[in-house]
């Protein structure tokens, strides 16, 4: 009998067992799902893939529905999330997981379309199952090496960029505050601006992050302020692992 996805009640997923998955992600925790819940008018979806009485790892997405459609995103555009996706035991191909998610997106919950985007999905993973697929090109630094691989790592022109930092007296602080949210996003208004543009979301989405994810502790508020004290730069990053 092939493995199938089972729809879980959010309320009483078990967190603590999907936390555990060493592909875990924090797009992928609770905290991040209420929030994408709250401003998207979406429903979490968290469904278990099992064989027989053997549970191989879970989906996690959100149902939403726009101009009549039900769409399952995992996640949609415009959630302001880069992935979410699986968890799954190493032994446990994403194959196997997408060829049960199909199923259970469209014969289970009856929707009309489905978006996934999962990190360690490689493009043989949809191969010959009717599915369009593009692959996610990014660049990222490991930030769990020595300092001074770190450094290595870097681009020329970044490092260009903390020196002049450090000499021109820079300090960067973390933030813990909600006002963070109203100096963040009229910073980013400014950036917006210059390209005669607008933000695609208010204030008040940077708001909900900030007091559902933070407490968490899988969010970081940062600010920069020059040697006068003045706040130039604002950052929220969030924790890409959860372990």
């Amino acid at each position: 009998m092939k493995p199938t996805f089972h729809h879980l009640d959010f309320g009483s997923v078990n967190s603590a067992e999907l936390d555990s998955f060493g592909d875990r992600i924090v797009f992928q925790t609770r905290p991040w799902l209420e929030f994408i819940a709250q401003t998207q008018n979406a429903e979490p979806v968290i469904a278990a893939l099992r064989e027989d009485n053997e549970t191989l790892g879970y989906f996690t997405g959100l149902l939403v529905k726009r101009l009549g459609f039900k769409i399952l995103g995992s996640p949609f555009p415009g959630w302001n999330t880069p992935y979410i996706g699986f968890n799954l035991k190493p032994e446990v191909s994403r194959r196997t997981a997408v060829e049960a998610l199909t199923d259970f997106a469209f014969r289970d919950l009856h929707c009309d379309r489905l978006e996934l985007m999962d990190r360690h999905m490689v493009r043989e993973d949809c191969a010959d199952l009717d599915l369009e697929c593009t692959i996610f090109d990014s660049f990222e630094v490991d930030i769990s090496l020595a300092e001074d691989q770190i450094w290595k790592n870097m681009r020329r022109e970044c490092r260009q960029c903390i020196r002049k930092a450090e000499k021109c007296e820079v300090q960067v602080e973390e933030a813990t505050d909600l006002s963070f949210a109203d100096e963040h996003y009229a910073q980013l208004k400014h950036v917006f601006a210059v390209k005669d543009s607008v933000p695609p979301f208010g204030v008040d989405r940077v708001r909900r992050l900030i007091e559902l994810v933070h407490p968490s502790g899988k969010l970081l508020m940062l600010r920069a302020r020059n040697k006068d004290g003045i706040c130039i730069a604002t950052s929220l990053v969030s924790q890409r692992l959860v372990k």
